[in-house]
């Protein structure tokens, strides 16, 4: 699921956002997307740095990899914390 939420909202929904807004205000929008998606109000709190970031990053890259590579370290972290 990582790799489809990344091509979603950062090769597709973020390039969108880009032909209609500025670099900050694409990040910002696409970041609260993705976060709003997680539903769960602390799946949300975690959800928005990280979309963030991984806008941030696939902008300042060019390439969804980065991404990738954060979002599933992200998701390993909450996996073992949660056990």
């Amino acid at each position: 699921m990582t790799v489809i939420e990344e091509l979603i909202f950062r090769s597709i929904l973020f390039p969108a956002l880009l032909t209609r807004y500025r670099r900050w205000h694409a990040i910002i929008i696409d970041g609260f997307i993705f976060a709003l998606c997680h539903v769960d109000p602390m799946a949300i709190v975690g959800a928005l740095p990280l979309g963030l970031y991984s806008a941030w990053l696939y902008n300042r890259t060019g390439s969804i990899w980065p991404s990738i590579v954060l979002h599933m370290s992200w998701n390993l972290f909450v996996t073992i914390i949660k056990m």
